[in-house]
């Protein structure tokens, strides 16, 4: 019984081990590359860059264990180093797994000293493959399967390129209405398909909401709906912004027949479920006229504001929050 336990705690640890070994595999070779640390997150926990010194928060990442988050150089092109960062937290898994197979082997068969990086090797190669051949789930892609996307295609790049400097910028508390304008700018390729050109798409979509034309959010909402093989989570950051704009459109137009189908799971899954408070506000507010559903809206929003370290994203539903207590009651 003792045996089984230790392994189990053996077979946990590895693998908490190897999400910290394939993201700093992404902080080094990012880092040999041009790019700039950003925030390293496992799990819940959060290591980030704040003006210029090292804190710690809560933070998560969606449909993931963890997370390197890093900005790359401030010249926008087609050429971006951006295989190494990508393909860096597999190689150090790979070295990893060789590592702990050569420590394997300096201890006889059948006791416990072999028997635990055996199970660490078997873990280092399991990240290997599950993030080193191109891959994707409902609701993220692999480092490898983004890699394939970028090869042979500039938008992609571009994309990849615009996201993280986006991401960087928000790490400092800057929303869309604090960047350059042509960091939103259309791509030549549009195809949603690719997860990371649909990902610059979701940050257009928080751009264009910032700027109230709901009418283009509507237009970029209804795209990657219609567009099969598109990343669940894309999918559902898109379906809650077409529900909230198709509200803000009614109450520009005076009409009060809004038909909300938006179901709580969508919701929760995004890629940070506090961007659903503002729809969630808008529902209570102009669509069932509760004035203590709205109020309560906003009392549990500053509660989640206070855990969530997303300081990009916390200021943003503040900004949307402020538009919509303008027009509401």
């Amino acid at each position: 019984m003792f045996e089984i336990v230790l392994l189990i705690l053996i077979a946990v640890f590895s693998v908490v081990l190897q999400i910290v070994v394939h993201e700093a595999g992404h902080l080094v070779f990012g880092l040999a590359t041009g790019y700039r640390f950003i925030s390293f997150t496992i799990f819940h926990f959060k290591i980030y860059k704040e003006n210029e010194k090292i804190s710690i928060g809560k933070s998560s990442v969606a449909g993931a264990g963890g997370q390197c988050a890093m900005e790359p150089g401030d010249e926008e092109s087609d050429n971006i180093p951006y295989f190494l960062y990508n393909a860096g937290g597999v190689i150090f898994n790979l070295l990893s797994g060789i590592l702990f197979s050569a420590i394997a082997f300096m201890f006889p068969e059948g006791t416990m000293m072999r028997t635990a990086p055996v199970f660490a090797a078997i873990v280092s190669f399991f990240f290997v493959v599950s993030n080193g051949i191109p891959m994707r789930t409902r609701l993220i892609a692999n480092d490898a399967y983004n890699i394939l996307m970028m090869i042979g295609n500039p938008s992609a790049r571009r994309a990849f390129w615009r996201i993280m400097k986006i991401n960087a910028a928000g790490s400092e508390g800057k929303t869309p209405l604090d960047l350059p304008e042509e960091w939103f700018a259309d791509l030549p390729d549009n195809d949603y398909r690719n997860p990371l050109l649909c990902g610059f798409a979701i940050d257009r979509i928080y751009y264009h909401l910032e700027r109230q034309n709901y009418k283009k959010v509507l237009f970029i909402c209804n795209k990657i709906i219609e567009t099969k093989g598109v990343l669940g989570i894309y999918r559902n950051e898109a379906i809650c912004e077409k529900q909230f704009c198709e509200i803000m459109l009614a109450v520009k137009a005076g009409s009060e027949n809004v038909e909300y189908s938006l179901k709580d799971k969508i919701l929760k899954e995004r890629l940070d479920p506090l961007t659903s408070y503002h729809t969630i506000y808008a529902h209570a507010a102009f669509v069932l006229h509760d004035k203590n559903k709205a109020a309560q809206t906003i009392r549990d929003f500053h509660i989640m504001c206070r855990k969530d370290c997303n300081k990009c994203i916390v200021e943003y539903e503040k900004y949307i929050f402020g538009l919509l207590e303008i027009i509401s009651f």
